[in-house]
């Protein structure tokens, strides 16, 4: 009897702790959003959050308008890679995210995919997310994150719960850009 309660109460502990940490992790995205940004300055922080709380080593960031995403924010990313500047819904694994709005986890990364960099020299992710990020019901941002190690459930937990959080901060950015134009 005693084995079972000690084994419950490790089992309650360890829900605690992950809820504190989703919940941390909500309140300090939500401080590095915060202020009057521009679209690519409220994705450079995104990036930067997401960098430190979660330990992605590389990561980009797509902002959508008009079913076309440009590519408004990298972090660890050497600026002669290879990477696209933009996309359609649709065209390749990032259109997918973009167009079915749900994320894709890929692992055991083949060669030609995401590079990051340092002076020290570059390497490829081992395992990537690819995220969307949702306003008003429609995908307006799609996020790649690289990482060494594999993707934590719970990591993939905040993504989702941030998703909406992302999106609404990135279309108040884009409409206050509009105003100000």
């Amino acid at each position: 009897m005693q084995d079972r309660e000690a084994r419950t109460a490790g089992r309650n502990a360890r829900a605690r702790e992950r809820q504190e940490w989703l919940r941390t992790g909500q309140v300090e995205l939500a401080d590095a959003m915060m202020g009057d940004k521009s679209v690519e300055a409220l994705s450079d922080a995104v990036l930067s959050f997401f960098a430190r709380y979660v330990g992605c080593q590389a990561a980009a960031l797509f902002k959508g308008e008009a079913g076309v995403f440009r590519r408004v924010a990298t972090l660890g990313v050497p600026a002669d890679a290879n990477m696209p500047e933009r996309f359609a819904r649709k065209e390749g694994l990032l259109g997918q995210v973009a167009s079915e709005g749900r994320a894709i986890i890929l692992s055991d990364i083949p060669e030609g995919y995401l590079t990051m960099g340092s002076a020290l020299g570059r390497d490829k992710p081992r395992h990537i997310a690819i995220v969307p990020t949702h306003a008003d019901e429609l995908v307006n941002a799609v996020m790649e994150l690289g990482f060494l190690q594999p993707v934590d459930d719970i990591v993939l937990e905040l993504l989702s719960e941030s998703s909406a959080a992302i999106g609404i901060a990135l279309r108040s950015a884009r409409y206050r850009t509009q105003l100000q134009d």
